[in-house]
């Protein structure tokens, strides 16, 4: 029997759609080959290291530090939560030895001998130690301080004592903070022994003491040459306002007592549908270096004295213990 060769119906919608793929794949390597040597710009890398980006880390107070030899720089590099250590040469010029993992957010350094410096990390709460050895330099310990830690000095004799401001707050304040109540000051120095770290049988470090001051947002610290006395600046600590209940000399009260502003209302106002009495409101008031005034320039000051940080900003004096 004669054998017949029928002919394959879909060789051409095969051969079409062949063709289509190596087109598009020809196409997608010639792309290619223009964006990375004709010319074109470069394939984007997905590194996340090596991308742009916009930072929103915490406002640093001092982020540079010379040790006393002035041999290293040290630098806070506040997005990656390191130390960046340089080696400044004999022209000036710096080299770059290590960077150390502290914690997150360091806003300021201190160098408190050659070898070793003490890193604020203000979203750790945490102060961390660093032994400065090259490129061995690594972070001995951390003591634990109040919320939001924002700067360090040394001072005392021979620079024996750590001064560290933070808020009047923090989980690991062993104060109670009073946030409610009126006069606590919201700003805190906490000291330690700096030979000592604190007392290294403790975790987190023992401070010595723990200073309270009228203000808010305590920030940046200065020492005198002789190292006596240590400087805190509260920074943003208020616009001196504050609220009261209290009325005026006229005896203008806020709100007025219920009454009928004319004939022709049957009910009183400041008084709900209960008959209730409208409760007290309080007013804004501030402070003209004299008297507190209202909106409308009437004084309160008969039931007003300052019971939180008021001022713009304020210089507090600190002498080593």
């Amino acid at each position: 029997m004669k054998r017949r060769r029928v002919p394959f119906t879909t060789t051409f919608p095969f051969r079409a759609a062949l063709g289509l793929a190596l087109g598009g794949l020809v196409l997608t390597c010639a792309t290619l080959a223009a964006q990375s040597g004709g010319g074109g710009q470069s394939i984007p890398n997905t590194n996340p290291y090596s991308q742009a980006f916009t930072t929103f880390e915490s406002g640093q107070v001092r982020p540079l530090a010379f040790t006393p030899d002035k041999q290293l720089l040290l630098a806070t590099n506040t997005p990656d939560a390191k130390l960046e250590v340089y080696a400044v040469k004999h022209n000036g010029d710096l080299k770059h030895v290590v960077s150390v993992p502290v914690g997150l957010e360091p806003v300021a350094v201190a160098a408190r001998t050659n070898q070793e410096a003490w890193v604020v990390n203000h979203l750790s709460d945490s102060v961390s130690i660093v032994k400065l050895d090259g490129k061995k330099s690594y972070v001995t310990r951390t003591l634990l301080v109040g919320d939001e830690p924002r700067d360090i000095v040394f001072a005392g004799p021979n620079k024996s004592k750590a001064f560290i401001t933070t808020a009047h707050r923090g989980q690991n304040s062993p104060i109670d903070p009073q946030l409610s109540t009126p006069g606590v000051g919201r700003a805190d120095v906490w000291v330690f022994d700096a030979a000592s770290a604190g007392d290294s049988g403790s975790m987190g470090g023992i401070p010595l003491t723990i200073l309270s001051f009228f203000a808010d947002t305590p920030r940046a610290l200065a020492v005198t040459p002789d190292g006596s006395k240590v400087y805190v600046a509260a920074f943003n600590s208020g616009n001196a306002t504050a609220s009261t209940f209290g009325a005026t000399f006229d005896g203008l009260a806020n709100p007025l007592p219920p009454f009928a502003p004319s004939s022709q209302l049957p009910f009183n106002v400041n008084v709900n549908f209960l008959n209730q009495e409208q409760p007290p409101t309080s007013v804004i008031v501030k402070y003209d270096g004299t008297h507190w005034l209202d909106e409308n320039r009437h004084s309160r000051s008969r039931s007003r004295s300052p019971t939180r940080p008021m001022a713009v900003e304020g210089v507090h004096r600190v002498s080593p213990i």
